[in-house]
């Protein structure tokens, strides 16, 4: 079991540089993810991990921001290969952005709720 725990923490690196305050994490979810480019929107996601392992308390509503943003990316980079070979990128941007109003969806309830309290 000892080996297990001394695993997890090398593979969550938990060091002072990438713990982000709950105020910083706020200051990222307050802003809408429908307005930002697909490259903001990766950091976007790499900063909500961060909060995410920063502050467990919320680890399921980030978790759920996380996976959406997480598939918009991965439907970006498809969009972007089919792009190279001249095919049609209607249905992967669709899908991309339907996983885009997802995240937001969560994030506005979940920055409503917080700042409701």
């Amino acid at each position: 079991m000892e080996f297990l725990d001394n695993f997890k923490s090398e593979l969550i690196n938990t060091e002072p540089e990438n713990k982000v305050s709950l105020e910083k994490c706020l200051q990222i979810l307050n802003e809408t993810f429908l307005d930002k480019d697909d490259k903001t929107l990766h950091k976007i996601r790499i900063e909500i991990k961060k909060c995410r392992y920063t502050h467990p308390e919320y680890e399921d509503v980030l978790k759920l921001i996380q996976d959406n943003l997480g598939k918009a990316h991965d439907y970006y980079n498809c969009e972007k290969l089919r792009k190279k070979f001249n095919k049609d990128t209607g249905k992967v941007v669709k899908k991309k952005n339907k996983y885009i109003k997802k995240a937001e969806k969560v994030r506005e309830i979940f920055v409503s709720d917080i700042f409701s309290v």
